[in-house]
């Protein structure tokens, strides 16, 4: 069997996973909904009222990773370079989102007439999104540069494209180049993109335009045998001294720590509903149910939600390198069945492409298709390194929460200084800074918890 170190956070990740999920309400129906939607406001306005000019172009500020820099720079990728699924962040206008903080506040409060009427994600984007004639505009545009495959995600937050790198260069006026991190090649912009700005009132940006490695909060420590008979456990590796001592946990060990035996006794477990967890790696369903067998699991294997191509184990399809996602897939899936035994967990996971990790479109479509109530997503990355990004995932967040998704996102085990590894630094050099996946208003951020 093989054990992690697990993070604190992630212990208390799965607990509230658990608890939100037997707490969800049967969603209304769908006249319900549509009459909490009419009340909000009036039709969507046209915003793109300027004839586009190419020559009048304004820059979209703070896409370029911390990583593209000279000295992990391979120079620019050839011109017929695929960008396949390219995300186009659709900007919603100050009225919308003045409109949409209100919902939600009202959505969340008991009393309210609207409490819990959640919106679907047609009903979202036909409030919060662009008008049909902004949408054409902006698709237009692309097509006219060249760009292919368009699909607008559900809830018109983001436009899917496709299009090759001289196309990206001659529309956006960046180019794309490769970067070599620790060995391994990724792709990202060199500077940052210009749009018409004539766009600019609805064409709000990227999610994403890099495929570097987010971070990854567990480390394998090695390998463990377990007794099903007595429930000891006896970790097969050492640590120094002054370390402290290790201890293994099984999910009879969890459900004492954290009082969970009354809602079991009570019959909560989690039967009816569904915990969707967000990964860029595929798993063995078979590793999975040896798991549940391992401790006395009822037999309930995961469903696979897969969106585009498989990244297969560990990201090893992707189009950049393998990202040793699967132990963090293997972690969460086997963890909160454990203690939602009879919950639907499903993985929803996505590969990499040149310019968007699987992590982030997989999130995507959790959020997109309305996969699941609960939503638990276990990697990140410090505010200060994904730029851009931090306002396209409280965007998606937003969403979510219009939608009655929880989601859960688990902050990292060094706080405020996320910008530094705990596994690599005694003390921090990198100033205050949290996860950006974490830190939204939106979203219920995990942290740091221990017991004995």
């Amino acid at each position: 069997m093989l054990l992690k170190k697990l993070f604190p956070s992630r212990f208390v990740l799965v607990a509230a996973a658990l608890l939100l999920t037997l707490a969800v309400v049967a969603r209304p129906t769908v006249q319900a909904q549509i009459a909490a939607i009419n009340q909000v406001g009036a039709p969507v306005a046209n915003r793109i009222t300027q004839t586009i000019d190419e020559k009048n172009r304004v820059t979209l500020r703070g896409t370029v990773h911390p990583l593209a820099r000279a000295s992990n720079d391979h120079g620019p990728v050839p011109d017929s370079m695929r960008l396949d699924r390219i995300q186009i962040v659709l900007r919603r206008s100050d009225a919308q989102e003045s409109a949409l903080k209100q919902l939600i506040g009202e959505l969340h409060r008991p009393g309210s007439a609207s409490y819990h009427h959640w919106l679907t994600p047609e009903q979202f984007g036909q409030q919060f999104g662009p008008s049909d004639a902004d949408l054409a505009a902006v698709e237009g545009w692309l097509q006219w540069h060249g760009f292919n495959d368009l699909k607008v995600n559900p809830g018109r937050q983001t436009l899917e494209v496709t299009g090759s790198a001289a196309q990206f260069r001659e529309a956006f006026h960046a180019q794309i180049h490769s970067y070599s991190v620790q060995g391994m090649t990724h792709y990202a912009n060199a500077a940052d993109p210009q749009i018409p700005a004539a766009l600019a009132p609805v064409f709000g940006g990227f999610a994403s335009l890099n495929n570097f490695n987010l971070k990854i909060y567990s480390n394998l420590l090695g390998k463990a045998t377990y007794e099903p008979k007595s429930g000891r456990a006896r970790p097969q590796w050492t640590v120094s001294a002054d370390y402290g001592e290790s201890f293994v946990l099984s999910p009879g060990n969890f459900a004492v720590q954290y009082d969970l035996n009354p809602l079991y006794n009570a019959g909560t477990d989690g039967a009816g509903q569904t915990i969707a967890i967000v990964n860029e790696s595929n798993i063995l369903v078979s590793r999975v149910n040896d798991f549940r067998t391992l401790f006395g699991l009822p037999v309930n294997p995961p469903q696979i939600i897969l969106d585009g191509n498989d990244p297969g184990m560990d990201g090893i399809n992707n189009p950049d390198a393998p990202n040793g996602a699967s132990g963090e897939a293997y972690l969460d899936v086997e963890w909160s069945g454990a203690v939602a035994p009879r919950a639907t967990i499903d993985l929803v996971i996505a590969a990499d492409t040149p310019l968007s990790s699987g992590l982030l479109l997989a999130a995507n479509y959790a959020v997109y298709g309305n996969v699941a109530p609960v939503m638990s997503l276990s990697f990140g990355n410090c505010e200060a390194t994904i730029g851009s990004l931090n306002t396209y995932l409280s965007l998606l967040w937003e969403q979510a929460a219009a939608q009655g998704i929880t989601v859960l996102v688990s902050t990292g085990d060094n706080g405020s200084a996320n910008c530094d590894n705990p596994d690599s630094a005694s003390y921090a050099v990198n100033g205050k800074a949290v996860s950006g996946f974490a830190s939204t208003p939106y979203n219920v951020a995990v942290g740091d918890t221990d017991f004995y």
